[in-house]
Formats: C-alpha cells, sequence, structure tokens
C-alpha cells in the first residue's frame, strides 16, 4: 500500500500493488535477459542460414541449418509460453502490461474515502480504493421497511438533514437518488442518496458524520395523534384501550398518516379521551 485513507492523490499515481507485482518486477530482469538469449540464438542461426544460402553450401547443410532456424524458434515460443508472453508483441511491453495489472493507479485527482487493509486477499472485482471529492459530500440514508412510504418520494424531493452529534442544526439538501423503480438507483439498494444544499464544514458536517433525514410525505394541520405504542391490533382490527365510566374499554380506530413517533387518528376518538398505553 503506497496510499491511506484521507491522503490527497492525483491522476495515475500508484496507489497500491499486489504481491504478484512485486515478483514480477524482481524477475523482470532475469526475465528479459532470458528472452534476449533466446532472440539472440534465433537470430544467429537465421544469419548462419543466410550465409549458408549466399555461399552457395550444400542443400544438405542448407537444410541442416534451416532446421536449426525452426529449432530455435521452437524454443523462444516455448519460453515465451511458459512466460505467459505472447510470442508477436513487444516483449517489454508485454512484461509491464503484465505487471500493470497487478497494480492500482488512481484514476483521478482526489482524495481516498475507504481503501483494502493490506494482506487482504482480494478478486479482480473487489473495490481496492474508493475516491471521492471531500467538497462534495452526500448522505447515504437507510429506506424504511416496506415500500409505501418509498412510493411518496421522488428525486429533486425537499428534505431536512439533522446531524446527530450536534443538536439543533438543521441542512436542507435534495434527493439525488432513489431505488428503481421509484428511481435511477439500483433496485437492490434500499437507500436514498441526498445532496446537501452546502459544503461540508467544521461546524456542520464532515465525512463519516451520522444524520437523521426527515422528508415531508404530507402535510395535514389541528389533527389527533397518538403516538404508535398506544395503538393495537388483532383479529384484523385496530384500537386502542380507552377510560370509561364503566372502566378500560376497547375502541377501533381508523388511522391515516404515520410517523415514527406519531399516527394520526382519522376516526374513533375524540380529543381530550384518555388512552391507556400498553
Amino acid at each position: 500500500m503506497y496510499a491511506n485513507v484521507n491522503d490527497v492523490v492525483k491522476e495515475g499515481q500508484l496507489l497500491a500493488e499486489l504481491d504478484k507485482a512485486l515478483e514480477l518486477r524482481a524477475r523482470a530482469n532475469e526475465t528479459q535477459r532470458a528472452i534476449r538469449r533466446a532472440q539472440i540464438n534465433l537470430e544467429i542461426e537465421k544469419l548462419t542460414l543466410e550465409a549458408y544460402q549466399a555461399q552457395g553450401k550444400p542443400s544438405y547443410e542448407v537444410e541442416i541449418q534451416k532446421l536449426k532456424v525452426e529449432q530455435a524458434q521452437m524454443d523462444f515460443d516455448e519460453l515465451m509460453e511458459n512466460l505467459g508472453i505472447d510470442p508477436n508483441a513487444a516483449v517489454t511491453d508485454e512484461i509491464e502490461a503484465q505487471v500493470a495489472q497487478a497494480r492500482a493507479f488512481a484514476p483521478a485527482d482526489g482524495t481516498i474515502i475507504s481503501a483494502v487493509n493490506p494482506g487482504r486477499n482480494v478478486t479482480p472485482t473487489t473495490p481496492a480504493f474508493i475516491l471521492g471529492d471531500p467538497n462534495k459530500l452526500e448522505v447515504v440514508a437507510d429506506l424504511p421497511a416496506g415500500d409505501d412510504e418509498v412510493k411518496e418520494m421522488f428525486e429533486g424531493m425537499p428534505a431536512v438533514v439533522i446531524v446527530d452529534a450536534r443538536a439543533g442544526l438543521e441542512l436542507t439538501g435534495t434527493i439525488r437518488q432513489l431505488p428503481s423503480p421509484y428511481g435511477t438507483g439500483p433496485s437492490e439498494e434500499h437507500v436514498i442518496h441526498v445532496v446537501l444544499d452546502i459544503p461540508p464544514s467544521a461546524d456542520t458536517y464532515q465525512s463519516g458524520d451520522k444524520v437523521t433525514v426527515k422528508l415531508v410525505l404530507a402535510s395535514k394541520e389541528s389533527i389527533l395523534w397518538l403516538p404508535p405504542d398506544a395503538i393495537r391490533s388483532g383479529a384484523g382490527r385496530t384500537f386502542v384501550i380507552v377510560n370509561s365510566d364503566s372502566g378500560p374499554k376497547r375502541v377501533d380506530i381508523e388511522i391515516g398518516l404515520q410517523t415514527r413517533d406519531m399516527v394520526e387518528i382519522v376516526s374513533g376518538l375524540a380529543e381530550g379521551q384518555v388512552v391507556i398505553g400498553p
């Protein structure tokens, strides 16, 4: 590893390499010498054949030399095959290409947001590094269970973001992406991406901060409401327990809008009634 999280890197900068790359680089000079030796042997046999033909050597000597050229060519091809190098490619370019496959370079200027740990086994699809612009952060928020609330959301919808570590600080932003089929994001991602209206700073938010996202799906005034824990259900009924002159009484209710803390009571209760909690 040649770079760490929070490092600022430039396009083309070497970030890390596999052990394989270190081994390939260590063997590169030895490999090139072996290849060059085979190339020289092949070239000597070819030049000898040309000399025999120019000197009018007996046909059997010329034929023997042709076989030596063929044998030198086979030795060269076998060596290249064993090294995993295309015999028709430029040798140096091919070796460098093999080394490059085991190395990770920065594709653009940016700051390293996350990185794999040294010594970890990886596959060709393992993200080695995530680069980003620390001045262009966004919020990734888990969606509530079920699709009912997601159906009311849309990309570009206003959002309020509360930074958990800074009580009272509310930031504004918009939904940039929702999962498919409600937006342009992957269907398997059950999250929303929110872009904030102001850039990060020491006084507002920074990468890694935990936040709460609030979205207004609907707005009503002067409604009756109860906390979710006060509402019960069973046998296909939604009801509450209220005090009455004859004691606790079960009352069926109809509910409307729901949030984590409040449930709208559409019918079944009147203002001032006392509801008994669980």
